[in-house]
């Protein structure tokens, strides 16, 4: 099995920063394009000059929505015990 991590990405949009870790690195919240494609909704932690950046998260726009609209129900965030 051949690994290839030849891959190239441009952050489209930046929409935000939910959490500052140590040594300049930021959770955030952008979209992305990797290899050209249409951009997607991200989420992951990048160092301070976006070159690197950890595993992450990628939502297509109908993964969006449909998070949007879980998040929006507190009840199912944090049910009351």
């Amino acid at each position: 099995m051949e690994d290839n991590r030849d891959f190239h990405f441009s952050i489209v949009r930046h929409i935000g920063v939910l959490a500052e870790a140590g040594k300049g690195w930021k959770k955030e919240v952008n979209l992305v394009s990797w290899n050209d494609r249409p951009a997607k909704l991200d989420i992951r932690e990048w160092d301070e000059n976006h070159a690197k950046m950890t595993r992450g998260v990628t939502l297509n726009a109908e993964e969006t929505s449909i998070l949007r609209d879980l998040l929006a129900d507190p009840d199912k965030l944090f049910p009351q015990h």
